[in-house]
Formats: structure tokens, C-alpha cells, sequence
């Protein structure tokens, strides 16, 4: 049976999942996960930092054996936000395929939605008639609509954990300043989430009374990443898009 491999490089952790394809479903083989917090520097200055593109590269080289040792037959490593707004991503994505021969994909919010849409239909019974979805990253926040197993619209939200903890907070515990700017910032976001999610209702306001919410991180994307690379999502087109 062929075995694929899925490596998601997120602005807080690193994660691993290989998976034997059989009979049209992935079965997992192995998960690794290990945090790096790539995009600490990342939403400081500007720039991923020295300590944690190592700290990366050495977690990436230990997963690049552990691929090797399965014999997978195809890798699909994709990189985030991290990556996406920083200054040297296109470096470190150098240094990533030098060391382990792998190509880096650095993906848009807009694929981030898709990818977790895509592990989550697939892991469900039916298709719901209305189904939001909210990936919680390190570098942002990724809010997806779907209707009948197929995408209506992907919000992407610069509200990620360790972007909002670097511009942020300073102090710990954060001071009354701090949880301030922070909590007006968070509610001038997701202010844009109505507007962009509701236009389906009259007067312009969200809906969500009859959508079942789903919240996933990482792992989720992962195994987007995987299912996209072993041709399960082209074989099922309607949880791949719109």
C-alpha cells in the first residue's frame, strides 16, 4: 500500500503525520510533533530569528528520517504564516530543502481554510447543511463557511497566539494596558466577520444559528496536507473547494 508523509511548518510548532493509504482512506502510521516557535521573530521585527529557524531545521531533519525510515512514497511540506510575512521565508525554505531535500510550499490563508475543510469532511458522516470551521494558529485565524460539503467563503484573521503574545505582551502577567489594546484589537477583527460571512442574510447580518461550528489547530491542517497528497481529495472533489 503507498505511504504519504505530511509536514506542516506553523508559526508555533512543527508537526509529522505519516499515513498508508488503504482501500480510499488514509490509516495512520506515525504523528511527531514538537514546538519551535518559528514565527516568534516573525511578528517582532519582521524576520525569522536565528535561534528558531535551528531549533526548526534540526526537528526537521529528525522527521526527514523518520520519513525515510517508512519509505514513504510521496512528501507534501507546507509552511504558513510564518513564512508567508516574513522578510528571509524564502531563506529559510532554501535551507529547509538543502538540509532534507524537501520543497517548502508556503501557503495562503485561503489554502490553510481549504486544507482544514478538507480533513474535517472527510472525517464526517454526512455533509451538513451549514458548517463553519475556525483554525486557531500561531500566526492567524482561519474561519471557513461551507454548505453541503462545499466552500462558500474563507476569512483569514491576523489573530494567531504568538503574533498577538509578540505584539501585545510584554509583562507577565500582562499588564491592564496590555489586555486592553489587545481585547480592542481582537474586536475590531473579528468586527469583519459578519460582514464577510452574512452576506447570504437579509440586512446583512451573520446567521450562524443553524451551522455547526468545528475548531481545530494544526493537526487538522496536516491531515489536509496529507489527504490532498495522496490523491484522496481529487477523487472527492466536493470537500476539496467550492
Amino acid at each position: 500500500m503507498p505511504v504519504f508523509a505530511a509536514v506542516d511548518i506553523g508559526s508555533n510548532s512543527v508537526r509529522l503525520s505519516i499515513a498508508e493509504l488503504v482501500r480510499g482512506r488514509l490509516v495512520s502510521l506515525h504523528q511527531d510533533r514538537e514546538v519551535t516557535r518559528l514565527g516568534e521573530g516573525v511578528f517582532r521585527d519582521g524576520n525569522l530569528g536565528p535561534q528558531a529557524m535551528a531549533h526548526t531545521l534540526k526537528v526537521l531533519r529528525r522527521f526527514h528520517r523518520t520519513v525515510q525510515s517508512y519509505a514513504v512514497d510521496r512528501t507534501r511540506v507546507v509552511a504558513t504564516s510564518a513564512l508567508r510575512d516574513s522578510n528571509n521565508g524564502r531563506v529559510f525554505a532554501e535551507w529547509v530543502k538543502s538540509a532534507t531535500g524537501w520543497n517548502t510550499e508556503i501557503i495562503s490563508g485561503l489554502e490553510e481554510g481549504r486544507l482544514i475543510h478538507l480533513a474535517v469532511v472527510a472525517n464526517l458522516r454526512g455533509r451538513p447543511a451549514r458548517l463553519l470551521l475556525m483554525d486557531l494558529g500561531g500566526g492567524s485565524c482561519e474561519l471557513t463557511l461551507s454548505e453541503k460539503g462545499h466552500i462558500k467563503e474563507i476569512v483569514t484573521l491576523p489573530l494567531g497566539a504568538v503574533r498577538l503574545t509578540q505584539e501585545f505582551i510584554r509583562h507577565d502577567p500582562p499588564t491592564k494596558d496590555e489586555l486592553k489594546r489587545l481585547h480592542k484589537f481582537i474586536a475590531e477583527e473579528t468586527a469583519r466577520i459578519p460582514r464577510r460571512l452574512g452576506q447570504r442574510q437579509k440586512g446583512g447580518d451573520c446567521d450562524c444559528r443553524r451551522r455547526r461550528l468545528r475548531a481545530g489547530a494544526g493537526a487538522l491542517r496536516t491531515q489536509g496536507v496529507s489527504l490532498f497528497a495522496s490523491g484522496t481529495a481529487r477523487r472527492n472533489p466536493g470537500a476539496n473547494g467550492r
